[in-house]
């Protein structure tokens, strides 16, 4: 089977196990022709699902709910950090203030606006401050957080511990990382196989293949069994850096054996669902998923 991955943004340790199984050739000794495609704007993959262009899309638990149509399943979550709004530190006083501040963000739209404000206003309610004195503007750029950081953004959404919260230590940046623990909203910092539902049926056993075999990489990653940065490194092509090294370490240990999706962003949904975010039912929300168990 071929099965054609578009990313949710450009290659990064993120993707490792897929990395790995691409690069040392296990996919191919078990039947599976997996391409990894990064996309140009960060939904690309849901238009391309649709019209048939790509098999599979990756990407955050949000846009699954955001971006939900029934010719679509998920069928399970694969990778999953700690993430939200990165503040800086000498900002974080001034945002508390009510004073304006700019956030930069590669995708600016009502759906993630709202999320990110309504982050921001949990995080003021355990500060003891009036959600009320919020002022902030979300400013569409790129995926290059730090680098807008520098050039004078005050915050950045969506950021992870594992990438933008190692690159901002490598760069001296003092921060906030106001993420589910510090504000109290349900984690969504996660990376969701989605795949076209008809698809997904007419390969069902192929499918199956592909948990298995991904599932025991990832369990082969967590045991030390690949040279993880050698191989990133050989695959990608990127110059190897001890920032990149720190990262694909950090990252390395929080994939997650494939599937249980459904339980686990119920509580996601039903936030959506009190915030307006969505039209979905709950039994729109059921269907969306798909218990894939190993071959």
């Amino acid at each position: 089977m071929q099965l054609k991955i578009m990313l949710e943004w450009f290659l990064n340790p993120d993707h490792l196990p897929l990395v790995v199984g691409i690069q040392e050739g296990i996919y191919k000794s078990h039947g599976l022709d997996i391409n990894l495609i990064q996309p140009e704007d960060h939904y690309d993959g849901f238009d391309d699902l649709k019209e048939g262009k790509i098999q599979m899309a990756i990407n955050e638990p949000i846009h699954m709910i955001e971006h939900f149509r029934d010719d679509i399943v998920c069928i399970g979550t694969f990778f999953e950090t700690e993430g939200g709004i990165l503040v800086k530190k000498e900002a974080l006083s001034n945002l508390l203030a009510g004073d304006a501040i700019r956030i930069t963000t590669p995708a600016s739209n009502p759906t993630t606006n709202l999320v990110a404000t309504e982050i921001l206003k949990k995080y003021f309610k355990t500060q003891n401050v009036d959600p009320s004195l919020l002022n902030v503007s979300l400013e569409e750029t790129d995926f290059y957080h730090l680098k807008h950081l520098n050039e004078g953004y005050d915050a950045a959404w969506l950021c992870f511990e594992n990438f933008e919260g190692i690159e901002a230590q490598f760069e001296g940046l003092a921060y906030e990382l106001i993420d589910s623990k510090k504000a109290n909203f349900p984690n969504f910092s996660a990376l969701e196989m989605v795949v076209n539902r008809d698809f997904y049926y007419l390969y069902q056993k192929e499918f199956k293949k592909f948990i298995q075999v991904t599932n025991e990489i990832i369990a082969d990653l967590e045991a030390g069994k690949y040279n993880a940065k050698s191989i990133y490194y050989a695959y990608s092509k990127e110059e190897q850096s001890t920032l990149m090294d720190a990262i694909i370490d950090d990252s390395a240990r929080r994939f997650l054996a494939i599937g249980g999706s459904q339980q686990k962003w119920q509580t996601l949904y039903d936030w959506f669902k009190a915030l307006g975010l969505t039209t979905m039912t709950q039994e729109d929300y059921n269907n969306m998923f798909v218990e894939v168990k190993d071959a």
